[in-house]
């Protein structure tokens, strides 16, 4: 009798079972001139039941205890937790690899919504090549996988190494190209191991007005505030028609002469796709959060529109960085140089504070007006009250991984022609990016 040990699995019995009944390891022998099978007896062996029909039950369990809709709605499978894909011994892995293979395709068969894989270690790079190779052949069930948000090194006294599950969880899914399928199950440390608020933020992400994670789907709340008659609000709407991308429009006005005029284009124009809101932004509350705000209040004398006390306080909703900012290019005026030349070019280093996804760069300016006269959207040296310009950003084209302790090199050159003006950047290290932004393809500023 062979027994199978506990942790075993239904569909390691089921393989044993199919083995058997095909006569892969039947033996047949000559007796008399007939062919006779050698019977064999397979059973799966459980330490110490507590109740032993309860396990004989289970054990001949099949995927008929339950209904197909009960399968595809109520039930989220388990990867065995003992598999080892990426393990150096051959055989393990092998032997790891074919019964994930085999637990997979179970989980297709059942119609299960999700499967939970336990990360217990760093080197995932063997299950997510075996993931991902599932999942850009389009099969259905979405992958959960289950770590810890504080890892047991980081608070043992004799532990050598000390384990960041940030990254386990970003290297898997930078391997698998940030697919929706990939989710989460974080374990929430007990109140002894409490994680910084950083690290809660860099779990986190970016949040929905509820306080989760925003779904990389959820549509984006867009609020155009000063909306007047409707231009910026139309704008938004040409954006979302253009990027085929659903967004919630919210259009906030005290002019009561504009109210009127938002009314009509939000009945006849807009197909009620915008709320209108009848109210001072300043008292405004919202029912949520906004992803994007958009005003224009700008008058004949700059700021006469008071953008900066309607918009005041907007700043604290912008995220520092992974690293503090640094200088990049300085003007001097008046310039009397004989030969102007206003092209630049310079090399920034930052030092990555924490292992981190960095997917652009953050543009601000300091600027001198006479003596102690300063104008700062610069996080360091902020004008109080001043939030009439706002930063620029200068995003790489794909996500790029961090870790801390690295050094963040980029090129920057501000380039000019005889009719505009443009940024060009590449990322330097930790890897090799594209220059970006070549002869202002996708941004300039015109000089006439």
């Amino acid at each position: 009798m062979v027994f199978a040990k506990c942790g075993t699995t239904s569909k390691m019995w089921d393989f044993l079972r199919d083995t058997y009944s095909s006569g892969v390891i039947n033996k047949m022998e000559e007796e008399g001139g007939e062919q006779q099978r050698k019977r064999m007896s397979v059973g799966l062996y459980v330490s110490c039941p507590a109740n032993i029909k309860g396990t004989i039950d289970s054990v001949l369990a099949t995927d008929r205890v339950l209904k197909s809709t009960e399968w595809n709605r109520l039930v989220v499978g388990e990867l065995t937790n003992s598999i080892d894909v990426d393990s150096e011994v051959e055989h393990i892995n092998e032997f790891s690899k074919n019964l994930v293979l085999q637990e997979l395709e179970f989980a297709s068969h059942l119609s299960i919504p999700a499967i939970l894989i336990q990360l217990t270690k760093p080197n995932n790079t063997q299950l997510a090549h075996l993931l991902n190779d599932k999942i850009v052949s389009n099969f259905s069930y979405s992958v959960w996988f289950n770590i810890p948000m504080v890892h047991p090194s980081r608070y043992s006294p004799i532990a050598e190494t000390e384990y960041d599950t940030w990254d386990w969880w970003n290297n898997f899914r930078t391997y698998c190209n940030y697919d929706k399928r990939l989710g989460l199950v974080l374990d929430l440390p007990d109140i002894k191991h409490s994680v910084p608020s950083c690290e809660l933020d860099r779990w986190i992400g970016r949040t929905s007005h509820r306080g989760f994670p925003k779904d990389s789907e959820e549509v984006p709340v867009v609020m155009v505030v000063g909306a007047g008659r409707g231009p910026l609000v139309q704008a938004v709407l040409n954006v979302s028609y253009t990027l085929n991308r659903r967004v919630k429009v919210y259009a906030v006005e005290k002019n009561p002469y504009a109210i009127n005029t938002l009314i009509d284009r939000v009945n006849n124009e807009w197909n009620n796709k915008v709320t209108l809101i009848n109210e001072d932004m300043r008292i405004y509350k919202p029912p949520e959060m906004a992803d994007i705000l958009v005003s224009e209040l700008l008058g004949s004398f700059g700021d006469n529109e008071l953008s900066p006390e309607c918009l005041d306080g907007a700043q604290r909703f912008l995220k520092r960085l992974i690293a503090p900012p640094q200088e990049l290019f300085t003007f001097t005026h008046p310039n009397w140089s004989e030969n102007i030349n206003n092209r630049r070019f310079k090399k920034l280093k930052f030092n990555c504070s924490q292992t981190s996804v960095l997917t652009g760069f953050v543009g601000f300016f300091d600027t001198v007006l006479y003596k102690d006269v300063n104008l700062s959207i610069h996080p360091d040296t902020h004008t109080p009250d001043m939030v009439s310009w706002f930063p620029i950003v200068f995003p790489l084209s794909e996500p790029v991984h961090v870790t801390k302790g690295n050094v963040i090199e980029m090129s920057f050159w501000r380039e000019e022609s005889q009719d505009k003006v443009w940024y060009e950047w590449c990322l330097e290290s930790p890897v090799k990016g594209a220059i970006m932004n070549p002869n202002g393809r996708s941004y300039f500023i015109r000089k006439r």
